[in-house]
């Protein structure tokens, strides 16, 4: 109940607090498809879907958050956001896409390494051959184990986000902290366990499911990927 409390106060600032940003936005139109739907997996409140619908790519959104998908809907143009498990995106009405991307950190929450590589599988069956599948998530192993890293805060007209990680290499997950303040003092946490994925996890499960050209890089401006510096980590691969 906590959790989809968070989440439901979240849907009401998200699209300031995560804007669509012109190097991902220039990330994503430089490698994938513009003749062919295109699908944003985990799409939020839809700030990508839009922004690319506007440089003329034939987008999709999926997010298994219903208060998301229904702000995403009620900006226009609702018959292109599902909700539902991006697990699943392969049986989407636009299928087989040009291009799938999951950036957002949003991969991780996922529940376990089985899920990723039954990510990976539906992807490839939901796919062009040769289409792009991108993905950014947190790099885990940059962080301290077993000691909560505090990310800078995000803030936005009327409210601000603090968010921590820790990270057990133990158990493979992160606890991912946050609170939710408003200028109305209203304020909501947020104590969730994440999937932590490592280069070496996606590589993994991205060729097991045959996905070919695996790059790595460590930004969206493709600077090198180092495994104990980089913050994130943003991967391309093939169907």
């Amino acid at each position: 109940m906590a959790q989809t409390h968070f989440y439901t106060v979240l849907s009401r600032y998200y699209d300031d607090l995560f804007p669509a940003e012109e190097d991902t936005l220039n990330f994503l139109t430089s490698r994938l498809r513009s003749n062919s739907p295109v699908l944003d997996a985990a799409c939020g409140s839809g700030n990508y879907t839009r922004a690319l619908l506007d440089l003329g790519l034939d987008v999709y959104g999926v997010d298994s958050e219903v208060e998301m998908i229904e702000i995403a809907r009620a900006k226009g143009q609702s018959e292109r956001f599902f909700a539902g498990d991006m697990l699943e995106l392969h049986q989407l009405p636009p299928a087989p896409f040009g291009g799938v991307f999951c950036i957002g950190n949003s991969l991780a929450h996922v529940s376990s390494r089985d899920e990723v590589a039954a990510f990976a599988v539906r992807a490839k069956e939901g796919m062009l051959p040769g289409a792009p599948l991108l993905i950014q998530v947190m790099n885990p192993e940059r962080l301290k184990p077993n000691e909560a890293v505090a990310l800078p805060s995000l803030k936005a007209p009327g409210v601000a986000l603090h968010r921590s990680y820790t990270y057990s290499p133990e158990s493979a997950h992160i606890q991912f902290a946050a609170q939710l303040v408003t200028d109305q003092r209203e304020e909501v946490e947020l104590n969730q366990t994440l999937l932590a994925i490592t280069e070496a996890l996606l590589r993994q499960h991205l060729s097991e499911a045959s996905f070919s050209e695996i790059e790595v890089a460590a930004n969206f401006s493709g600077a090198a990927f180092e495994r104990q510096d980089s913050p994130m980590l943003v991967i391309s691969a093939r169907a």
